[in-house]
């Protein structure tokens, strides 16, 4: 898929936008109208298209608050943080972000994801603040920048359980 052909699927489809805009029509009748007009620039676009939704699905599923995938006698670690399932991290080596679920970032991916995330729009302040309040809780049980957030969080859960037996 060349760029050029991409780009004429996005001039299409904004001049498409801009013509019915004022019709009253939903994102979905907009695009069965767009692809009533466009099919030859969609199949010849198709698998580039495919591909930027399938690119956006990652990135939705991975903004998801992880499910819990409980181990028998164990609870779900991030049960309390409400975290993304799994994060874009810049990798050496690669030109693009590499996605790695939250649990594996080790204690350097996730400072550094952080840093680089604080900076973004007013809309991710709740999820950085959870993050914060994650980053707090583990910080002082992080032995080593590669250690993972999962071991972290583990050995902050095993620290509050042995302070609050010691209280009985």
């Amino acid at each position: 898929m060349k760029r050029a052909e991409l780009s004429e699927i996005r001039d299409l489809l904004s001049a498409t936008i801009r013509q019915l805009g004022d019709q009253g029509l939903s994102s979905r009748e907009m695009v069965a109208e767009f692809r009533k007009k466009h099919h030859r620039e969609i199949n010849t676009a198709l698998s580039a298209l495919i591909d930027i939704a399938l690119i956006k699905l990652v990135g939705d599923v991975s903004e998801r608050r992880p499910s819990a995938t409980l181990v028998p006698g164990q609870g779900d670690l991030f049960a309390g943080f409400g975290v993304p399932a799994a994060v874009a991290i810049s990798v050496a080596g690669h030109a693009e972000k590499q996605r790695k679920a939250f649990p594996k970032l080790t204690y350097d991916e996730l400072m550094s994801w952080f840093k680089e995330h604080s900076k973004e729009r007013e809309s991710d302040v709740r999820k950085l603040l959870e993050v914060r309040r994650l980053l707090r809780m583990i910080k002082p049980f992080m032995k080593t920048g590669d250690m993972r957030v999962e071991e972290g969080l583990a050995a902050a859960e095993a620290a509050a359980a042995k302070r609050e037996a010691t209280k009985v």
